[in-house]
C-alpha cells in the first residue's frame, strides 16, 4: 500500500493507491479518492506578480523604452496589414522588412511629424535626442535617430491605446491613401 499526493490544475486530490499483481505480471491499479477536495493557491515566485503593465504616464517612459515597444507594434501592424493580401511567406517577409528598417521609418517620420499631435511631437523629439550608443552601418546616424523617434511615437500611441492614429499612418504612408 502506498499514499500518493497528486496536484492537477491547482486542485489537490488525495488518492489511496493499492498495487497488486494479477495473472502474468500485470499490475492493476485501484484508486480511491478521498471525500475532501482542497483548493491550493498557485505558487508565487519571490518578487514576481503577474501584471500586464503598470499604469504609468507617457512622460515616465524614456524615448528608448517607447521605441522598444513601438518597434514591435509597428512590425506587428504591418504584418497584419500585408497578411490580408494572401501573399506567400517570402513575399510577406520582403514587404514587411522593406518598411521595418531605419531608412523607411526615417522617411515616414519626416512625412508624419508635422501632422502629429503636440504630445507625440514632444515624444518624437525626446526619443530622437536620446543617448543611443551604437548605430548600424545600413543607414546614417540621423536616419537611425529619426527611426527611433518614429518607433517611440508608435509606442506612445500604443501605450495610450490610440490605435486609430497608428491606422492613419498605415493608411497614409503604407497604403498610399
Amino acid at each position: 500500500m502506498g499514499f500518493v499526493f497528486l496536484q492537477i490544475r491547482n486542485f489537490n486530490y488525495k488518492k489511496l493507491v493499492n498495487f497488486f499483481e494479477v495473472g502474468v505480471g500485470a499490475i492493476a491499479l485501484t484508486i480511491k479518492a478521498s471525500r475532501t477536495l482542497e483548493r491550493s493557491e498557485p505558487k508565487k515566485e519571490k518578487g514576481y506578480e503577474m501584471k500586464i503593465l503598470k499604469e504609468r504616464n507617457l512622460i515616465d517612459y524614456s524615448g528608448l523604452e517607447l521605441a522598444y515597444i513601438g518597434d514591435a507594434v509597428w512590425e506587428l501592424e504591418l504584418r497584419k496589414y500585408y497578411l490580408q493580401f494572401a501573399y506567400n511567406i517570402l513575399k510577406l517577409n520582403k514587404l514587411v522588412k522593406s518598411k521595418v528598417n531605419a531608412k523607411a521609418q526615417s522617411e515616414i517620420y519626416k512625412n508624419v511629424f508635422d501632422d502629429l499631435k503636440e504630445e507625440y511631437q514632444v515624444i518624437g523629439k525626446r526619443a530622437k535626442n536620446s543617448n543611443i550608443k551604437t548605430f548600424p552601418r545600413s543607414c546614417t546616424v540621423m536616419e537611425y535617430k529619426e527611426a527611433t523617434a518614429f518607433e517611440a511615437i508608435i509606442g506612445a500611441m500604443y501605450m495610450k491605446k490610440d490605435f486609430i492614429e497608428i491606422e492613419k499612418i498605415i493608411k497614409k504612408y503604407i497604403k498610399g491613401e
